[in-house]
């Protein structure tokens, strides 16, 4: 600006012969030199708009000679710019003075876009005070505004991508107070932003798992180094969700930390998920841990890969020796082969595997086992792996054998036996008699089971018979009646018929046991009470089958 005042009095006195205006001690040689070398556009502008003077870096902006455009108007001058020019210049006659004022062009001297000037304009005045014309100052500010322009770009497209962010961003000082944060993480948070800024980062945070935070913040806050670590956030209504942080600090030109920053992650679902899951497996291995079964998996080609341990307490023998095919030397030689074709076909086929065989315990003795298995595959329908249980069935075995006997010894029992047993279901129909039946009385006319052995009574006996077999049906007594059957020769013989209902829990009738017995031989009575109690006990399981599936429909 003394610049500017300068030049004013040069010029204002280089027009005036009065020596009373002149002033001597000023160096116009010196003045010029001056007014040439500043970095800064300059020049002066009589009353009519037209230039007394230019400096250097003017004629630099205008691309033109100095001395040629003395005594030129600026759209003469500088086409590009005279039209947003021209009405300030004229602001300034009037003694305004004007401050900033940006001009656009690609030069001063040409038509277009491209560049950007920062102008000043001042009146230029008399002794007197009067206006003489205007003085005028302008800096080529492009460079600086473009990169004020990229600046700008540059924090729009990163305020859009932390705001578009599909994860939380937040940014705190040093001691955790909120700076700055996006639409996400005010979502996870549960608050908006306004309430945030007012917070620290501690504020939210759960406290059992603030110490940890904090201690990870001051040690990010002293070297910066950054972290990340699993924590929960409380929100305002209480409820707790969990988040991945990871924090990590931006520096001073110093290399200093100076602000930090935080990427959150929302991980609740996946948080409830490995709950659901570990509580899933926990309550797993409580159920395989009381089961009687023992776990087992295997490779598609059948190869062992894993066992229960609780196959170690059952079994007596290291997990590790059933690995792959070492449980096959476990099997009784008896048994192997059919066990090893049986997996083959299985692992074969992918069909379903069940099998028993006797397995070896540490002892040396051998225990029936049940082995049972199914593929899982993957969506093509190859098998990933086998899934299958062990099974100690020897009890049962061992039972089964017991019971087989025992029905072995019943038959015998029943063929050799001069008593004729049979059974009936709770409407009174034979349902099963012994084979003794046929042998003494041959077919009847109507068949045997059903009502069809009255067709063997006596005709004088039929009706007495069939009474009391109602009435004993009907009141659920036991039957003793004695009647005439005929033989398979055509004879008659008197029989005894005993029977006695077998009641369910709640006391109806599910079924009868009978004995017929001759009468015509001589039978010690304590050996046919013997032979009821022995017969009863042996074809009752066969019986309640049959009965109590009647019972039920």
């Amino acid at each position: 600006m003394l610049l500017l005042t300068a030049m004013t009095s040069r010029f204002v006195r280089s027009g005036s012969a009065d020596p009373a205006v002149r002033d001597d001690n000023q160096s116009p040689a010196a003045l010029d030199a001056f007014y040439d070398v500043v970095p800064v556009g300059l020049c002066l502008l009589d009353r009519d708009l037209r230039f007394v003077s230019i400096n250097r870096r003017m004629a630099e902006m205008t691309g033109r000679s100095a001395a040629a455009d003395i005594g030129r108007t600026p759209t003469e001058v500088m086409p590009g710019v005279a039209g947003q020019l021209e009405p300030p210049l004229r602001r300034a006659l009037r003694g305004e003075q004007v401050f900033d004022l940006e001009l656009k062009g690609t030069q001063f001297s040409a038509v277009g876009e491209g560049r950007v000037y920062l102008a000043s304009l001042e009146p230029a005045r008399d002794k007197t005070g009067s206006v003489v014309g205007v003085l005028c100052s302008a800096l080529d500010i492009t460079d600086r505004r473009r990169a004020e322009e990229a600046l700008w770009e540059h924090r729009e497209r990163l305020s859009n991508l932390i705001g578009q962010a599909a994860v939380g961003i937040a940014q705190t000082d040093l001691q955790g107070r909120f700076l700055l944060v996006n639409d996400c993480y005010c979502i996870i948070v549960g608050q908006d932003r306004d309430a945030l800024l007012s917070k620290r980062m501690q504020d939210i945070t759960h406290p059992e798992d603030e110490p940890a935070n904090i201690a990870l913040f001051a040690r990010l806050a002293k070297t910066g180094e950054p972290f990340s670590l699993e924590k929960r956030y409380v929100r305002p209504d209480g409820t707790v969700v969990w988040v991945n942080n990871y924090v990590s600090a931006t520096r001073d030109p110093a290399g200093r930390p100076q602000y930090m920053v935080a990427i959150v992650k929302d991980i609740t679902e996946r948080k409830q998920t490995e709950a659901a899951l570990a509580e899933s497996e926990d309550h797993y291995r409580h159920a395989i841990e009381l089961s009687p079964h023992i776990p087992w998996t295997a490779e598609p080609d059948g190869q062992i890969v894993e066992v229960s341990p609780r196959g170690a307490a059952v079994l007596g023998v290291p997990i590790g020796s059933l690995a792959a095919q070492g449980w096959l030397n476990l099997v009784h030689p008896e048994d192997r082969r059919g066990v090893e074709t049986t997996w083959a076909e299985a692992t074969h086929s992918g069909a379903l595997l069940d099998m028993e065989f006797r397995f070896r315990h540490a002892d040396g003795s051998y225990h029936w086992v049940r082995s049972r298995a199914a593929p899982r595959r993957d969506a093509q329908g190859r098998i990933l792996r086998w899934y299958g249980t062990l099974e100690d069935v020897h009890e049962r075995k061992l039972a089964e054998a017991a019971l087989r006997e025992s029905e072995e010894h019943y038959r015998y029992t029943v063929e050799l036996s001069p008593q004729i047993p049979w059974i009936a279901d709770a409407q009174g129909q034979i349902i099963t008699i012994s084979p003794r039946w046929g042998n003494l009385v041959g077919p009847t006319p109507g068949g045997t089971l059903g009502m069809g052995w009255l067709g063997a009574i006596h005709p004088e006996d039929v009706a007495r018979m069939e009474a009391c077999w109602t009435r004993s049906m009907t009141s659920g007594e036991q039957l003793d009646v004695e009647s005439r059957i005929r033989l398979r020769d055509g004879s008659y013989r008197w029989f005894r018929s005993r029977a006695a209902p077998r009641r369910d829990e709640a006391g109806h009738s599910a079924g009868t046991v009978r004995m017929k017995t001759s009468t015509s031989a001589s039978w010690p009575s304590s050996r046919s009470l013997t032979w009821r109690t022995t017969i009863r006990s042996q074809i009752w399981p066969i019986a309640t089958c049959s009965v109590d599936s009647w019972s039920k429909r």
